[in-house]
């Protein structure tokens, strides 16, 4: 989602104290819904009224917490964002797939000036960089569906559930998740999830979203990374990685087909007698070109045996006229050590896009795969010298091939 180029608005706000059970409780005014003004009220005592008593007994006053900031989520820049139905909306309600097609935000006949509008399913994330005390917001589903639409909104907070709302629906009018404790905490995830029936007209608003905190509560997601992930970004390959595999060296192995940006070329007389495959150390990401030089292994069977080399089982051998791959039987090893492929022995069957699995004696199981119109159900295993059929292994009654 983007980000407002203004600072986030912020505004002084004294909060109870720490014991009070519950915290604020938020109202539909002129003023923010969790924004309170205290007013000190002197109490004025006449004479007679003193007379009448014996003593004035004063309790005693509750210290007050730290004045604090507060921010508008909508003004805040979000670490990622995911909305179920087009981007997630800032300061507006999602309106269709497109970027600002959206309304007001708009509860229950109440209009909000800020917040985030999204679809069920959604999820937005922010770094709050453990400035942050707390967080509120008010949550419906937007009037632009009517009483249609229901969805759930849960709050988590470094990974853990902090609120969940219900189930509501178009016909509910807007709730507050109250004051939610956010203090030293980074990840602040705010979730809508369907209310089961599908996510029809599940347009889904957190409005005035606020975040109160002592410093402006942003942080770049490094300490996130460790725990939530995060993708590097897109790198060049020298080839199209179709299939991939980590050797016992830790190093990647790609293949494409015999073309660098395969798949394999499947016009008449096209020659199906290498494939372009790489090497590459998930250290330095360096590439080192191991082509296969004489046959094709693109939907070949892949799996290591028990000395660790790589047998690749199978192949491509152009299309038939409706299309279907036209398999091979051939049978390939790969030697980490040596960078080089060595022919093994040929299967029983010729295979296109079978699965091989590692037994746990070190053996290969090649299973399913097509060659043409016919799909292969017979199941075969390689012990690194020789093939054998297992009949007793067919998947005829688990699959419906051919």
């Amino acid at each position: 989602m983007g980000t407002c180029a203004a600072p986030a608005a912020s505004r002084f706000e004294s909060l109870p104290p720490a014991d009070v059970p519950g915290g604020p409780i938020p109202t539909l005014g002129a003023h923010d819904p969790m924004e309170r003004l205290l007013v000190p009220l002197a109490t004025v005592l006449t004479a007679g009224s003193l007379a009448a008593q014996t003593s004035v007994s004063v309790p005693p006053q509750s210290p007050r917490s730290a004045i604090r900031f507060s921010y508008e989520l909508s003004a805040l820049p979000a670490l990622w964002s995911q909305g179920g139905l087009g981007p997630v909306e800032v300061d507006t309600s999602v309106g269709g797939p497109a970027a600002g097609d959206g309304g007001p935000l708009t509860i229950g006949g109440r209009t909000f000036r800020s917040g985030l509008g999204t679809h069920a399913t959604s999820a937005i994330a922010y770094d709050l960089d453990g400035s942050a005390l707390a967080f509120g917001s008010w949550i419906g589903v937007d009037d632009a569906v009517g009483a249609n639409g229901s969805v759930v909104f849960e709050v988590q907070v470094d990974g853990v559930v902090a609120y969940t709302s219900g189930l509501l629906t178009g016909a509910d009018g807007p709730v507050h998740t109250g004051r939610i404790d956010v203090a030293g905490a980074h990840e602040l995830l705010l979730v809508v999830r369907d209310g089961g029936d599908g996510a029809q007209d599940d347009h889904a608003n957190w409005a005035d979203a606020t975040v109160f905190a002592t410093t402006r509560p942003v942080g770049d997601g490094t300490r996130l990374r460790a725990t939530r992930g995060d993708w590097e970004p897109v790198m060049p390959w020298p080839l199209d990685p179709i299939q991939a595999v980590l050797l016992d060296t830790g190093d990647l192995l790609t293949s494409a087909s015999q073309q660098a940006d395969g798949p394999g070329d499947d016009s008449p007389g096209a020659p199906h007698d290498g494939t372009r495959a790489d090497l590459s150390d998930p250290a330095t990401f360096g590439h080192t070109a191991v082509d296969h030089p004489t046959e094709e292994v693109f939907g070949a069977a892949l799996a290591r045996l028990s000395d660790g080399t790589l047998l690749a089982a199978g192949g491509f051998g152009g299309r038939v006229g409706s299309g279907a791959p036209i398999g091979q039987d051939q049978a390939s090893r790969f030697d980490s050590a040596e960078l080089a492929w060595i022919p093994a022995a040929n299967g029983p069957l010729a295979r296109w896009g079978a699965s091989g699995i590692t037994l746990g004696d070190g053996s290969l199981l090649a299973v399913g795969g097509v060659d043409g119109n016919t799909g292969r159900d017979a199941s075969a295993r390689f012990d690194g010298a020789s093939w054998t059929e297992l009949p007793g292994a067919s998947l005829a009654s688990w699959l419906d091939v051919g």
